[in-house]
């Protein structure tokens, strides 16, 4: 339970890190959203993905 606390908080403190920096990079957090549309995507009924994807547009988040 304390590693997963660690990490967990490592995790967070990288996200933080990425959205506080003066250039302001977003890939990260780009990645984590395409990595959870991609899990709905897994797990969702085959007739919801195309809605997934549209819904979470990668190309509005990289801009």
């Amino acid at each position: 339970k304390q590693i997963q606390a660690m990490m967990e908080k490592a995790f967070w403190e990288d996200v933080q890190n990425n959205l506080s920096q003066d250039g302001r990079s977003y890939g990260r957090i780009v990645e984590l959203v395409k990595e959870v549309r991609d899990e709905l995507c897994a797990i969702a009924p085959h007739s919801w993905r195309e809605e997934i994807v549209e819904a979470i547009d990668l190309d509005v988040f990289s801009q």
